[in-house]
C-alpha cells in the first residue's frame, strides 16, 4: 500500500479529532461562561430543588444570564430545612424583594433551570430570595400516575403537548391553563371512562399543588374549572 493511501485516510482522521475538539471545548465554555459581562452572587432557599444541578442556567425572560454555582442543604431562620441555591447573574440585573425564582424544564427529559421573575423591579434590592419568593422543584412524573394506558393510545407528538402543556401550567405560567385543558379534553377521548380520567388528574395536581405550597394559582384555577370546558364538549 503506498503512502499517500495511508495519509490520506489520516488527515482526515486529524481534521475531524480537531473539529471535534473545538466544539469540546465551545460546549465547555458555554458551560462555565454563559455571559460575557460581569456577574454578582445571589442566593436563592428552596423547600425543594431536585433536579437542579451546578451549572445549569439562569435565565430572565429565557435569556441566560447566569449560572447555578452551589446547591447545599440548610435550614432557614425557622429551622425548616431547605436548599440554598447559589447563582450568578449579569450585573446589570439585580434582585428586589418583590423578584421570584423557580425551578424549571428545560426540556422533557429532565433538565432544569432556575428562573428568575421580578428582577430589576422596584423594590428593596436584596442578595437572597427566601421560600416565600421562591417555586420549588416537582416531579411531572407524578402528574402520569394512573394514565399509563390512556398514554399509551397516544402517538408521541401527542404526548409531548400533553407533557410541555402540563409543564407550562405547573411551573405558574397563566398562559397554560387554556392549553391544558384542550390536552385533557383530547386524553379523555381515547377512554370510555371520562370521569376517571378527570379524577385522576384531580389527585394528581393537588398533590403536586401541595409540595408547591399553593404557589401556583393556575393550578387551583384549574382545580376549580377542569370539569367544565371537558363536559361542555359531551
Amino acid at each position: 500500500m503506498s503512502a499517500s493511501r495511508i495519509i490520506k485516510p489520516l488527515w482526515k482522521l486529524v481534521a475531524a479529532a480537531a473539529v471535534a475538539l473545538v466544539l469540546f471545548v465551545v460546549i465547555i465554555n458555554g458551560i462555565k461562561s454563559p455571559v460575557d459581562t460581569p456577574t454578582s452572587a445571589y442566593t436563592a432557599e428552596f423547600t425543594d430543588a431536585s433536579g437542579l444541578r451546578p451549572n445549569a442556567d439562569v435565565r430572565i425572560r429565557g435569556v441566560k444570564v447566569g449560572k447555578v454555582t452551589a446547591i447545599d442543604l440548610s435550614q432557614n431562620s425557622d429551622n425548616v430545612a431547605v436548599a440554598t441555591v447559589s447563582f450568578t447573574l449579569a450585573a446589570d440585573h439585580h434582585l428586589t424583594d418583590k423578584s421570584k425564582a423557580a425551578v424549571k424544564y428545560a426540556n422533557l427529559s429532565g433538565v432544569r433551570y432556575l428562573d428568575v421573575s421580578g428582577a430589576d423591579d422596584s423594590g428593596a434590592q436584596v442578595r437572597d430570595l427566601g421560600v416565600d419568593n421562591t417555586i420549588p422543584s416537582f416531579d411531572i412524573t407524578e402528574l402520569f400516575n394512573g394514565l399509563q394506558p390512556v398514554l399509551q393510545t397516544l402517538s408521541p407528538q401527542e404526548i409531548n403537548e400533553f407533557s410541555n402543556n402540563a409543564v407550562t401550567l405547573m411551573q405558574g405560567d397563566g398562559s397554560g391553563l387554556g392549553p391544558m385543558l384542550e390536552s385533557i379534553n383530547t386524553l379523555s377521548r381515547y377512554t370510555a371512562d371520562r370521569s376517571k380520567i378527570i379524577s385522576t388528574l384531580v389527585t394528581n395536581m393537588s398533590r403536586i399543588s401541595e409540595t408547591l405550597g399553593g404557589k401556583s394559582p393556575q393550578i387551583i384555577e384549574f382545580l376549580h374549572d377542569i370539569e367544565r370546558p371537558v363536559d361542555s364538549t359531551l
